[in-house]
């Protein structure tokens, strides 16, 4: 185990607790940040009860259904155990990735680097958070495909050596930070 003390933003599904898991046996974690969605505020309320916009929840849910792989990618990275995270004291959960509870967090426990897989983008602030700075695993090959549905847009134009990841560090830009390392799958021809 490095005595790097970690901070770790991320998401909820399981890949991204299975990262979380990873990362609090390579570290010393100080906290885990997952992102809960939208604040819901009176506003927020109201504009959600909106008949538009619940009929488009409804139906995406409906539409999503046949395509759920959340039990698949559950048994992946989990097999027969529900996915969990094997530090559930040190979950501090948000609304938004930038909120600035989050911001009070990394100020007061001054990690050595922040870890990001799984969130919205890091803006304002935060951008300076960790002393060694903040590094993403993104789901794509940067800088040629950077933002979201990479492996996706990889696949469609025909370039499935460019399906991969990439670890690198946050900087103002999306997926534009200076690069750790690219990791690609192997691949078969079949």
């Amino acid at each position: 185990m490095s005595e790097l003390t970690v901070l770790i933003l991320c998401g909820r599904s399981p890949r991204h607790l299975y990262v979380a898991n990873r990362l609090c046996n390579a570290g010393i974690p100080l906290a885990i940040v997952q992102e809960t969605g939208r604040e819901w505020t009176a506003r927020n309320v109201s504009r959600a009860l909106r008949l538009a916009n619940l009929w488009s929840k409804v139906s995406r849910r409906v539409r999503d259904r046949r395509h759920d792989r959340s039990r698949e990618e559950a048994k992946f990275f989990f097999g027969n155990e529900a996915p969990s995270l094997i530090r559930p004291d040190l979950v501090v959960e948000v609304p938004y990735v930038n909120h600035p509870k989050v911001n009070a967090l990394v100020d007061r426990l001054k990690p050595d680097i922040v870890t990001v897989f799984g969130t919205g983008l890091i803006r304002g602030p935060l951008l300076a958070g960790g002393r060694l700075g903040i590094i993403n695993l993104h789901g794509g090959l940067s800088p040629h495909y950077r933002g979201s549905d990479c492996t996706f847009w990889a696949l469609y134009n025909g370039e499935p050596d460019q399906v991969g990841c990439t670890l690198h560090f946050i900087d103002p830009g999306i997926d534009t930070g200076n690069l750790i390392a690219h990791i690609c799958p192997r691949s078969e021809r079949r």
